[in-house]
């Protein structure tokens, strides 16, 4: 995993980078290569929303009936959400 200069923290690698060493051969990994794209992107979406918004994660939360680590998964790219009509 890349780390940032000076830092033992990695660094944020940009999905560029990511698309350019992921194989084009394979089927299965183009497909979950553009979940997780799509996962980032919503995740990226939500958190701009919420912050334009004003919103704690905490206070979002409420307003949607669920949890404040269930935003911040949903914030963190770690859940695809599933939307009930």
């Amino acid at each position: 995993m890349p780390l940032g200069k000076d830092s033992a923290m990695p660094r944020n690698t940009k999905w560029e980078e990511l698309g350019a060493r992921r194989s084009t051969d394979d089927p299965e990994a183009q497909e979950a290569y553009e979940q997780a794209r799509i996962d980032f992107e919503l995740a990226q979406l939500a958190y701009d929303l919420r912050k334009r918004a004003g919103f704690t994660q905490k206070e979002l939360a409420a307003r949607m009936g669920t949890t404040q680590s269930a935003i911040a998964r949903l914030e963190g790219g770690g859940a695809s959400p599933t939307l009930i009509c």
